[in-house]
C-alpha cells in the first residue's frame, strides 16, 4: 500500500519528477503522525519548535511523552508569515 501510495504522489505531483521521497506511512490521524514522529525523533530536552497556533495536544505528546520542550514563534505579523520570530527562534 505505501509504494503504492508513493507512486500516486509522483503521478499527482509530476514536478517532483525524479526527486527522492520516502515511502509515506500512514496514520490513524494527524495526531498518531505527531506521536510517532516525536517516538522516532524526539529525546528528552530536545527542543520542538512550533508556531503559537498549536493543538494542546502536542504538549502532552511531546512534553509529557517524550521529554522534549516546546518553544514558540509568533505566526503571523502583519496578515503574513512572521520570518523573524521564526528566525530568532
Amino acid at each position: 500500500m505505501r509504494d503504492t501510495w508513493k507512486e500516486f504522489i509522483y503521478k499527482k505531483n509530476p514536478s517532483l519528477k525524479n526527486t527522492p521521497i520516502s515511502t509515506p506511512v500512514a496514520t490513524n490521524g494527524i495526531t498518531h503522525g505527531i506521536s510517532i514522529a516525536g517516538y522516532m525523533f524526539a529525546n528528552e530536552n530536545d527542543s520542538i519548535i512550533l508556531s503559537n497556533l498549536y493543538w494542546e495536544n502536542y504538549s502532552l505528546i511531546f512534553e509529557n511523552g517524550y521529554g522534549a520542550k516546546i518553544e514558540v514563534f509568533e505566526l503571523f505579523n502583519d496578515g503574513g508569515f512572521n520570518i523573524n520570530s521564526f528566525k530568532k527562534r
